[in-house]
């Protein structure tokens, strides 16, 4: 069974959660549209190539929206055999 201090810190923790997730949620609403037109995310995944995997070779790249609506995701041909994923 749980202790009730830990029950009572994990409550904090999550009173504490809510509350900062609804401060954000009210600054991201001060955002207009055409701002938040502006930004993308990109994410690079790198896999290593070469005889001892050392070389990092871009193997898969991803576009997302402020909304985490993708734009692009596509994988990319690597030049030399996957040493290390």
């Amino acid at each position: 069974f749980p202790r009730i201090n830990d029950l009572l810190a994990k409550a904090e923790a999550d009173k504490q959660a809510e509350k900062e997730a609804a401060a954000r949620q009210a600054a991201e609403e001060k955002i207009p549209p055409e701002e938040k037109a502006k930004y993308v995310a990109l994410d690079c995944e790198m896999v290593g190539i070469g005889t001892d995997g050392k070389t990092s070779c871009l193997a898969r790249a991803s576009l997302v929206d402020w909304y985490g609506n993708v734009l692009l995701d596509t994988f990319v041909l690597v030049p030399d055999r996957v040493t290390d994923f």
